[in-house]
């Protein structure tokens, strides 16, 4: 069965309970203080110098969170793809999902394989969000 707007919802969600898992882990890692900074005067010049060291990593449960987030986000725009096609009349298939192009060329020759099937205006609004339409 093809992938719904219930299903892009629910992917949706996923990702954002996976923001907020992710906004805490980071503001814990913040709390720890991991960056060394000094703040000192040298006396011969009287000049002050402040001095920051290498910051500590962050937990790995931070980057595997911020996967999770992408992940979602990313299954969320595929599925919601999926129920356009399946909504304009198309047949899904595992060549279908949601273009991201860097520009207008990329996007005319990606629409046509992971949109065919779906209605102009869904690919026009697809269109719309693109990053080689956004002010820049």
């Amino acid at each position: 069965m093809p992938p719904t707007l219930d299903d892009a919802w629910a992917r949706a969600e996923w990702a954002h309970d996976a923001l907020a898992a992710l906004t805490l882990a980071l503001e814990d890692f913040r709390d720890d203080h991991p960056f060394a900074v000094t703040d000192e005067v040298d006396l011969p010049t009287l000049t002050r110098v402040i001095r920051a060291g290498r910051p500590n990593p962050p937990p790995p449960l931070v980057g595997l969170l911020f996967a999770d987030l992408l992940g979602g986000l990313r299954a969320a725009l595929d599925q919601a793809a999926c129920a356009c096609v399946e909504a304009g009349g198309g047949i899904v298939n595992e060549r279908h999902g949601f273009p991201i192009a860097t520009d207008e060329a990329a996007f005319e020759a990606a629409w046509r394989v992971e949109l065919a099937g779906a209605s102009t205006a869904a690919v026009d609004y697809v269109r719309s969000v693109q990053p080689f339409g956004a002010a820049g």
